[in-house]
């Protein structure tokens, strides 16, 4: 079998974190009798009767398991104990000999993930575990060695291999549209990787078994060892031919063998450590980083093969050292810290209004302590809310530095216009008034277009001023008016007798106030009805007028001329005179009528009412209608109960006598008659009986003449109904 032969191109490596030792260690004849912490390293151990490559999850592989079903396969040779050349091919149809024994096994490690576009995976990974003899101890240095050989048929790119230390074996979900006999693609491993088995190269011989060497320090705890590659798709690193392949559906596949974990010799071991992350500043830069000497060589981040160089920046810098064939790396982080960019960190002094705060004041990012003069949180900002000056102290490894800051807040009082009161002048004075305001504001408006803090107003008119700061504009406006003559306006006046006196009260009029009562002042108070003058004067000149006050007396009594009376006539209401008494002024009926008699044309409460200066007076009379004269039933049941047992007619004094009633049934029979009778009494009219017996229930028809009180005459004619 030979090589594969093809060029490749190394695209990247990043090395392992710090917590990741790998280390050189020297096979001595001590090393190899310590304790191999792995059962079934040489994969020996196994079920011969099968005849056929079998994934580890039949457990035909003695202590050997897989984190999910179909993770790796075994290749043994079982059945020709010579085999000199090898010719039986394995499970990818290589003709690759175990690096020892008659077994050894393989795994994909990482598979594109375009070649399952259905499944939920991103690529194919594989993994083979084993659970260790002892937990191992902490900071305790163990080496880890085994042969890698890469299979001929999955050979177009190398990916890093990594091993992980677990104190529990995580057992996989089988993917969705997992396939038993591809098994692939598989769900990545939910951890990161303890060490990386090929920090510095990859695995690419498909003839030769490849022995790797590396050490791990130990967390403490781990039972667990799993083989394979840790990282998600994006993040692995590998190399391709030129075949311009990249992770293709067979993905790169490599056979294991002969794998030990021993503890390191304590003699021969050489410890790399650069030593902790370390802050310094940057005035301290270029800081040196040494490795152990003696070694074969050394690789650093820099480029230098080196065992020393200097870190000329703040960053992560890594070595690999090598020496026997095994390899050690480790990286340290170098973060530098610089003083402030300028003395005056903080800035400039600060002005602000009442609606900007609170005001965040930053000092520089990055410093390891922050104290302010108004608070005691180590923090980079501070809120302040008035006016004062802060102070700021930074430190880091630089030292300390401090730093001021005024914050003035501007006040709103404090920026103020008042251009004082309107002014009045007499139209012939010239004009000629300066208006000014603080000379503390930004900018300046006036109406007359001037943008400066004071004018000269020379003519009449109204001035505004717009002054801005900060904060806002502020405003005020001034008048400028002609005065004239004094402007009087006193009407005459007419009031009761009983109101004397009436008070004037020329306040609003500008300038001074004389009365032709020889009183002085704005306000007078009159005591009598007269004629009388008032003056007023103001520098302009002087303005007069008359006006007069009049009085009336208190209106009488008032008593109407006729009483309360109802007015009919035969039943008939007949209109009325109402009168009022004479002399007084302004009659008003209830009407609307004004003068001091109406007639009343119908019944109705009748009001008339009479007014001056001092009030009114009242008067009302009711006019009444006639009364009904007479009441007629239009039902009656004559059944002895002594109610309604009798027909008849019922009236008020306007009927003096019933002259004749008679009772028809609907035939026209007569069946009942009576005359000359009085109203209101039942037993003188029908009981409801003809011929000495009851009459039918029906409707009967009356004819009834009465007899007025005046001697007047009328009938009346209706139906009744007779019920039993």
């Amino acid at each position: 079998m030979s090589g594969h032969g093809l060029v490749r191109t190394f695209y990247y490596y990043t090395p392992m974190k710090k917590t990741i030792l790998l280390a050189l260690l020297l096979c001595s004849t001590t090393y190899l009798l310590a304790q191999n912490l792995i059962r079934n390293s040489d994969f020996e151990e196994h079920d011969c009767s099968v005849t056929e490559y079998s994934p580890l999850y039949y457990q035909h592989c003695k202590y050997w398991t897989y984190p999910y079903w179909g993770s790796a396969y075994l290749s043994p040779y079982c059945h020709d104990p010579i085999f000199t050349d090898f010719t039986p091919p394995n499970m990818r149809g290589d003709y690759q000999a175990p690096h020892s024994g008659r077994s050894f096994v393989g795994f994909n490690i990482a598979r594109g993930n375009y070649a399952w576009p259905s499944l939920e995976y991103e690529a194919g990974y594989e993994y083979i575990s084993t659970h260790l003899k002892s937990v191992l101890k902490k900071d305790s240095i163990y080496q880890l060695e085994l042969y890698v050989n890469q299979s001929n048929t999955a050979s177009h790119f190398e990916v890093e291999l990594q091993a992980l230390f677990s104190d529990t074996l995580y057992h996989l979900p089988i993917p969705r549209g997992f396939n038993s006999y591809l098994g692939a693609p598989a769900p990545i491993y939910p951890h990161k990787a303890s060490i990386s088995l090929t920090p510095d190269f990859f695995v690419n011989d498909t003839l030769n078994w490849t022995r790797i060497c590396v050490s791990y320090r130990a967390k403490g705890g781990e039972q667990w060892l799993t083989i394979g590659n840790f990282d998600h798709q994006n993040e692995i690193k590998y190399v391709c031919d030129n075949s311009g392949r990249y992770l293709d559906t067979m993905g790169t596949y490599y056979y294991v063998d002969d794998v030990t974990l021993r503890p390191a010799p304590t003699a021969t071991f050489i410890d790399l450590n650069l030593g902790r992350d370390t802050v310094l500043c940057s005035s301290a830069l270029p800081y040196a980083l040494s490795a152990p000497p003696n070694m074969d060589s050394y690789i650093w981040s820099t480029g230098s093969t080196a065992p020393t160089v200097s870190a000329a920046q703040a960053g992560t810098y890594w070595v690999l050292c090598h020496q026997n064939g095994c390899t050690m790396s480790d990286t340290i982080q170098v973060r530098a810290q610089a003083p402030p960019a300028t003395p005056r960190f903080l800035g400039n002094d600060l002005v602000r209004c009442p609606t900007e705060l609170p005001l965040t004041l930053a000092a520089p990012a990055g410093f390891s302590n922050y104290q302010w003069s108004n608070s005691s949180s180590n923090t980079a900002t501070t809120a302040v809310a008035q006016s004062g000056i802060y102070t700021a102290t930074v430190s880091n490894v630089c030292g300390s530095f401090t730093d001021e800051l005024q914050v003035t807040v501007l006040r709103p009082a404090d920026y103020q216009v008042h251009l004082g009161r309107d002014t009045a002048l007499c139209a012939t004075a010239t004009v000629q008034i300066k208006l000014s305001v603080p000379a503390i504001f930004d900018s300046y408006a006036w109406s007359t277009n001037a943008i400066t803090p004071m004018i000269t107003a020379n003519q009449f008119g109204i001035y505004t001023v717009a002054a801005t700061y900060r904060c806002g504009t502020v405003r005020d406006t001034i008048a400028i008016i002609p005065k004239t003559l004094p402007t009087l306006a006193v009407a005459n006046t007419l009031i009761c007798s009983t109101q004397f006196p009436v008070v004037y009260n020329l306040s609003a009029v500008d300038g001074s106030v004389s009365w032709s009562t020889g009183a002085i002042g704005k306000q007078i108070a009159i005591a009598q009805a007269g004629t009388y003058q008032v003056t007023a004067t103001n520098e302009c000149g002087s303005t007069s007028t008359v006006f007069q006050v009049a009085a009336e007396n208190p209106l009488p009594p008032f008593r109407l001329a006729v009483t309360d009376t109802t007015s009919c006539l035969n039943g008939q209401f007949v209109p009325v005179l109402l009168t009022a008494p004479a002399g007084y002024p302004n009659y008003i009926w209830s009407t609307n009528e004004n003068t001091n008699s109406i007639i009343a044309t119908q019944a109705n409460t009748y009001t008339v009412s009479s007014e001056n200066i001092c009030g009114s007076v009242r008067g009302s009379i009711e006019v009444s209608n006639c009364s009904p004269n007479h009441y007629i039933p239009n039902i009656f049941t004559p059944n002895g109960d002594g109610s309604n047992d009798y027909f008849t007619l019922y009236a008020n004094g306007a009927i003096r006598r019933i002259s004749q009633l008679q009772i028809f049934d609907r035939y026209g029979e007569l069946v009942f008659s009576k005359s000359d009778f009085a109203p209101n009494a039942d037993y003188q009219g029908w009981d409801g009986s003809f011929r000495g017996q009851p009459a039918a229930a029906d409707v009967y028809i009356y004819v009834a003449k009465v007899e007025y009180a005046t001697g007047a005459t009328e009938i009346y004619k209706g139906d009744m109904t007779l019920a039993r």
